[in-house]
């Protein structure tokens, strides 16, 4: 294996698989195992004009706690695809902590819209981040677009 080969493996072993492509073991394997893991028929997310909005469909929803920490991964049934993360913290959160927390989900991220209470990225891959005050939640493009016809 060459120098270049390598370092492209470290590179990709780093940053880890497409948002998408991340399965509940993904979770597990930085967590731990999951305090709740349920089948439901309707989740909440955030949008940045509406508050916290109710999509409908067929969901797996995995909850972790690591430290002050707490993870939801909502993944789309049958498929487990993985459609948003919502990241809450005991305080707001401070901008070394978002920019770490946007890094581990995608890349290139730019500010979509600040306003006062709610702020929104999004990244190359079309993924969204939506924070609002101790909640920073990371949604797939597809639930990103269809959080945004609500």
């Amino acid at each position: 294996m060459t120098i270049v080969s390598v370092a492209l493996a470290q590179t990709a072993l780093a940053e880890g698989p497409n948002f998408i492509q991340r399965t509940p073991d993904y979770f597990i394997d930085r967590y731990g195992t999951p305090k709740m893991s349920q089948n439901v028929q309707e989740v909440s997310s955030l949008h940045e004009k509406h508050g916290m909005v109710k999509l409908k469909g067929r969901f797996n929803v995995r909850e972790f706690f690591h430290g002050q920490l707490h993870v939801r991964a909502i993944f789309a049934l049958p498929s487990l695809t993985l459609i948003s993360v919502r990241l809450d913290v005991p305080a707001h959160w401070r901008a070394e902590r978002i920019e770490a927390a946007l890094s581990t989900y995608g890349s290139n991220w730019r500010k979509e819209y600040q306003g006062e209470k709610v702020k929104t990225w999004k990244d190359s891959k079309g993924l969204k981040a939506v924070l609002f005050f101790s909640t920073l939640e990371i949604q797939s493009p597809n639930i990103a677009t269809r959080i945004r016809r609500l």
